[in-house]
């Protein structure tokens, strides 16, 4: 997904959710998104997870992402943007494992 900085930056964020338990794993965020950066996210996915599967609740997490975290800030950077994607993911996991 995209948005732009309050400096007009253009941003990506790489989202990764796991198929069996829709546990979102990752949420990055970059200026772009190359390949070296979608291969070093996937890896620590597995590292800290085990193999990802393909998912059918990616567009529901994308829509989930865009609506409670990218259209509601107005980020100055990119660190900050991480930073509240890190902590939007941790809610959002709570949520998930708590609706099971």
């Amino acid at each position: 997904m995209s948005h732009i900085l309050t400096e007009g930056l253009s941003r990506k964020t790489f989202n990764i959710i796991d198929d069996y338990n829709r546990e979102g794993l990752a949420i990055n965020v970059y200026l772009s998104v190359p390949n070296a950066m979608v291969i070093r996210s996937l890896k620590q996915v597995i590292v800290w997870q085990g193999d990802p599967t393909q998912n059918p609740y990616v567009a529901w997490f994308n829509r989930t992402a865009r609506q409670e975290l990218l259209n509601l800030h107005m980020f100055e950077s990119v660190e900050q943007a991480q930073n509240l994607a890190t902590y939007c993911l941790c809610i959002y996991n709570s949520f998930i494992k708590s609706w099971r």
